[in-house]
């Protein structure tokens, strides 16, 4: 909501005036776009130093162009052609010494005046701060959520002798904990030297599990029993 409004005021310096605030996902080396309306045709989701913001990334200060049709690093041009005589403003949108995002102004003609670009800095403040509280806010969700994982399992560990539900309970929280979608239960059997399918987060994709028994010498799972290669006699795993 705070980004959306940071594009609405920045848009509404100039009569036609068009902003987007794209906010940096590491992880996935993408820049996720909040855009005005009128920029709805463009791309939502870019690689981090695509386009024009791409240049902004990169630099880590504003840039102008004046003729962005004439610069190499545009996309959609066809988009540009409508507007022959705007002009694209960029700002880094910082947190401390780290680039979270870029904030564009785009003017539809001329470029943008000396007021504009000091409150497209200013904005891009804001934009950083609400950035910033966003991860902290998303950081403290994702704890208390593993917090209450945990405290499920001790639970259950505490109150059951019924292994097949504990291990079940185990892979759903090592799951949800971990952001990955399958998590499972391999017991070993060092006598016989195998591993058991035994528990396991999610049983559609365990329905396509062919194999419910392997060796130590098969597979990876049969590697990871492996004596050489965890440096100690296996466990469940």
């Amino acid at each position: 909501d705070v980004i959306r409004r940071i594009v609405d005021a920045a848009a509404g310096m100039r009569p036609r005036a068009l902003a987007a605030v794209h906010v940096l996902d590491v992880e996935s080396g993408a820049m996720q776009v909040t855009a005005s309306p009128e920029m709805g045709s463009l791309p939502l989701e870019r690689p981090i130093h695509a386009g024009l913001p791409g240049i902004v990334s990169e630099q880590r200060r504003p840039v102008l162009v004046a003729e962005p049709l004439t610069d190499s690093r545009t996309l959609a041009p066809e988009w540009w052609r409508e507007r022959p005589r705007a002009s694209y403003y960029g700002v880094p949108i910082m947190v401390g010494d780290s680039l979270v995002g870029v904030l564009d102004y785009i003017v539809p003609e001329g470029v943008p005046d000396r007021e504009e670009q000091e409150t497209l800095n200013l904005l891009a403040a804001h934009a950083g701060v609400a950035i910033r509280n966003a991860s902290l806010y998303q950081a403290e969700h994702v704890q208390s959520t593993r917090i209450r994982a945990l405290a499920g399992v001790n639970q259950r560990i505490s109150s059951t002798l019924d292994l097949d539900p504990l291990l079940r309970t185990i892979t759903e929280s090592a799951a949800q904990l971990t952001g990955v979608r399958f998590v499972s239960f391999w017991l070993a059997d060092d006598r016989a030297r195998t591993l058991t399918f035994t528990a396991y987060s999610d049983a559609e994709l365990a329905a396509d599990f062919s194999v419910r028994v392997t060796r130590y010498d098969q597979g990876s799972v049969g590697w990871i029993a492996r004596p050489s290669a965890l440096g100690f006699p296996p466990r469940n795993l």
